[in-house]
């Protein structure tokens, strides 16, 4: 009977304790807690205290199948039997009590979405103007005052395709291009 058991359910005003093979434990859950030798001595006395004196017998009968049923045994030989059994880890048999589960699912940890998003950065902006000749030729090595919005001014070059390009400014707006080596008719 026992070799299929693996474990013997009890309780004790309301608390749940289960004795269990210790060769069955992957089933033992984080919910259970071993008792210590003078914990089991307290649940054993306080059984015998409350005149349930049958869960010893179901225990001694769980522990030990050849063991005679007790029921002749004085109280306190029984209770130092089963405690001697239990504590000693006799036939691989201990005692756990069942600590209750909580009810409800316990809520995630809180996370502040802010910790986890990246910087805002400044949106940046940039100004690129292409110089040309009459015959829409590109103009390079021509000097270029360009006032950004808020009012800084840049000085550049344009490079072998007429090209000028400013990146990183930070204000959105317009911008004010002069060219103060040349005449210039029309900007398009």
């Amino acid at each position: 009977m026992n070799a299929v058991s693996p474990s013997l359910e009890l309780t004790l005003n309301g608390a749940r304790f289960v004795c269990r093979r210790t060769r069955w434990q992957q089933y033992e859950l984080s919910s259970e807690e071993r008792l210590h030798e003078r914990e089991v001595e307290f649940v054993l006395r306080a059984w015998m205290r409350q005149g349930e004196r049958h869960k010893l017998f179901q225990l001694l009968a769980f522990v030990d199948e050849s063991a005679p049923s007790g029921l002749g045994m004085p109280s306190e030989r029984l209770v130092e039997t089963l405690a001697r059994r239990l504590v000693g880890g006799f036939a691989g048999v201990a005692l756990y009590r069942r600590v209750p589960r909580p009810s409800i699912p316990l809520a995630p940890p809180v996370v502040d979405l802010a910790d986890m998003a990246e910087p805002l950065e400044e949106p940046e902006y940039w100004v690129e103007l292409a110089v040309v000749d009459e015959q829409d030729r590109p103009m390079s090595r021509v000097t270029c005052e360009i006032e950004l919005p808020g009012g800084r001014k840049v000085v550049r070059t344009t490079n072998t395709q007429g090209v000028v390009r400013v990146d990183g400014i930070r204000d959105a707006g317009t911008c004010q291009i002069r060219f103060p080596n040349h005449v210039v008719e029309a900007v398009a």
